[in-house]
C-alpha cells in the first residue's frame, strides 16, 4: 500500500524553521533601529552642546571687544559661578552696561537692562563659568572657562569652552 502525501502544506519541521528565521530578521531589524536612534541621539547631544557653547562664547567675546571697560562692583571674577558687568554704549552713543550671568543652571544676558534671556539650549545646562582678568598698563583682557552638558541621554555629556577677549577702551 502507497501512502502519498498532500502538496500544499508544510511539514512541523518547515514551519519551525521559517518562524525562527522570521524571528531573527526581526530582532536584527529592531537592534539596528535602535542602535541608529541612539547613535543620532548621542549626534544631536554632542551638536547641541558644541552650538550653545560656541554661540554663548561668540557672544561674550563680541560685547567685551566693543565694550569700553569692566564694571568691577557688579562683576565676579575668578569663581564659578562668574558674573560678567561690562561698560559699552550703544548703537546712538549713550553708556549701557552689558551683564552676563547664571539663573537656574543656564547663561543669561541683561543688554542696556533688558533680560534678552537664555544663551545656552533648552536641554543644556551651565555647569560651571568663571570669568578671568587679566589687567596691564595698557590692556584689559578678560579670559572665559565655560563648560556645559545636555541631559537629555541617559549618558549626560560634557564639554569645557574656553575664550579670551581685549576690550576695545584698553587700547
Amino acid at each position: 500500500m502507497k501512502f502519498s502525501r498532500k502538496n500544499g502544506g508544510y511539514t512541523l519541521l518547515e514551519l519551525i524553521v521559517y518562524v525562527s528565521v522570521v524571528a531573527l530578521l526581526a530582532v536584527i531589524s529592531v537592534q539596528s533601529t535602535l542602535s541608529l536612534t541612539r547613535t543620532f541621539s548621542e549626534a544631536k547631544s554632542y551638536g547641541d552642546i558644541r552650538e550653545s557653547g560656541t554661540a554663548s562664547l561668540e557672544r561674550i567675546i563680541k560685547e567685551i571687544r566693543f565694550a569700553s571697560s569692566v564694571n568691577l562692583p557688579n562683576t565676579t571674577l575668578n569663581s564659578n559661578p562668574g558674573r560678567l558687568t561690562l561698560n559699552t554704549t550703544d548703537e546712538l552713543g549713550n553708556p549701557k552696561t552689558v551683564e552676563f550671568y547664571v539663573s537656574d543652571n543656564s547663561l543669561r544676558l541683561i543688554d542696556g537692562g533688558v533680560d534678552k534671556g537664555a544663551l545656552t539650549g533648552t536641554n543644556i545646562l551651565l555647569d560651571s563659568i568663571i570669568f578671568r582678568q587679566a589687567t596691564t598698563a595698557r590692556s584689559t583682557l578678560i579670559k572665559m572657562e565655560l563648560t556645559i552638558r545636555d541631559t537629555r541621554s541617559g549618558n549626560s555629556r560634557s564639554a569645557n569652552f574656553y575664550g579670551s577677549a581685549v576690550t576695545r577702551g584698553a587700547y
